[in-house]
C-alpha cells in the first residue's frame, strides 16, 4: 500500500501539470490548437512532464527539488508547443 500511495504521490504532480498546461494553451491558442483535441493535448503533456521529472529526479536522487519542478514545468510546455507547430 505505501509502493501505491509512493507512486500516485509521484505521478500526480505532474498529471496536474500537463492537464493545467493543456489547458491553458487550449484557451490562450484557441485557433492555433483547433485542431488537437484537449484530452491529446493532455495525455503528450502529461506524459512529457512525468518522463521529465522522473528523468531529474534520477539523476539527481532525490525527489522535491526545485529543478525537478522545473523541468517537469518545462517538458510539459515543450511538448505543447512541439504538437502545436507539428499541427500547423
Amino acid at each position: 500500500m505505501d509502493g501505491l500511495w509512493h507512486l500516485l504521490s509521484f505521478a500526480v504532480p505532474a498529471l496536474a501539470v500537463g492537464a493545467l498546461t493543456a489547458l491553458t494553451a487550449k484557451c490562450l491558442w484557441r485557433a492555433e490548437l483547433r485542431a488537437i483535441s484537449g484530452f491529446r493535448l493532455s495525455v503528450v503533456s502529461g506524459a512529457a512532464s512525468a518522463l521529465g521529472y522522473a528523468a531529474i529526479v534520477a539523476w539527481l536522487g532525490q525527489d522535491g527539488r526545485m529543478a525537478a519542478y522545473a523541468v517537469m514545468l518545462t517538458s510539459s510546455t515543450l511538448s505543447v508547443w512541439w504538437l502545436a507547430r507539428r499541427s500547423g
